[in-house]
């Protein structure tokens, strides 16, 4: 609905908001395949955590189940956080090297204009410069 009501309302030549989602549609897919192990790991800690939580809240009266319980919950936290950081450490390394492409792209992408670009001025038609 918003790439919609952008194209009906807005007239602005420069924004791509294609390639943006499409660079989204591809960081997403990238951290998700990075993270799967530990997705899987995290997944396995929670049912350990909450088959020792049940097992904790059936007999209140055993400390060694209280124990279990603990330290099952702290892994499952733990790893839960490591998950997390591990999510925003791959974005934002891919949102760097998607940076770093698309000035390089920018940078080296020649542009013939009919005026000149750097100076506004009509009468340099070979003017070539460079479009960010």
């Amino acid at each position: 609905m918003p790439l919609i009501l952008f194209a009906l309302f807005t007239s602005a030549q420069y924004l791509q908001v294609g390639a943006v989602a499409v660079v989204s549609l591809l960081t997403a897919d990238g951290v998700a395949k990075a993270v799967a192990p530990q997705l899987q790991l995290v997944a396995t800690l929670k049912s350990a955590a909450s088959s020792a939580s049940k097992a904790y809240a059936a007999q209140r009266t055993n400390p060694a189940l209280a124990v279990l319980n603990v330290r099952a919950t702290n892994a499952f936290n733990a790893a839960t956080v490591s998950l997390i950081q591990t999510q925003i450490d791959t974005a934002s390394l891919l949102a760097f090297y998607v940076g770093i492409f698309s000035f390089g792209i920018g940078f080296f992408k020649c542009v013939r204009a009919t005026h000149c670009n750097a100076c506004g001025r009509a009468d340099a038609p070979l003017c070539t410069g460079w479009a960010m």
